[in-house]
């Protein structure tokens, strides 16, 4: 109580000027944007939530882009975050400065712009099948213990 007291004895003692330039200071400490990391070039930087205890992403779709980028060789870095992206969305990707959300359109992204062909080695009745497969599946995800 008696810190307390000091507190408010402080704040009636014409020092309301410290207390809002203190205050004015946190506010401003936890709304301005950090610096920009600088990434590898031709590497692509995963933007999503912590992995779990298993050393594996806590969300389905971050772990659809792991294993697609270890299928393809393709370097990447895992940066653990709770940032979203523009579209609000995780996980999302760097890659040399561009940045791009949702997990469909990565894989799109990554083999327009690395000229990559997963399903070359499959017959047009194989890439159809797959092709259903892919779309008829439920977009949501269930997980049974």
């Amino acid at each position: 109580m008696e810190r307390l007291q000091s507190l408010s004895d402080f704040i009636n003692k014409d020092n309301h000027w410290l207390v809002l330039a203190g205050t004015g200071a946190v506010l401003i400490g936890g709304i301005t944007k950090r610096k920009k990391k600088s990434w590898p070039k031709d590497t692509v930087v995963l933007h999503s939530v912590d992995k779990g205890i298993w050393d594996m992403s806590l969300t389905p779709f971050a772990v659809k882009l792991e294993t697609y980028f270890r299928l393809a060789d393709i370097p990447y870095i895992n940066n653990p975050t709770r940032q979203q992206s523009s579209k609000k969305k995780i996980p999302w990707i760097e890659y040399n400065g561009e940045t791009v959300a949702d997990s469909a359109f990565i894989v799109e992204y990554l083999n327009k712009k690395l000229a990559l062909d997963l399903n070359m080695h499959l017959t047009q009745t194989e890439r159809a099948i797959g092709r259903a497969f892919s779309k008829m599946r439920k977009p949501q995800w269930l997980i049974i213990e």
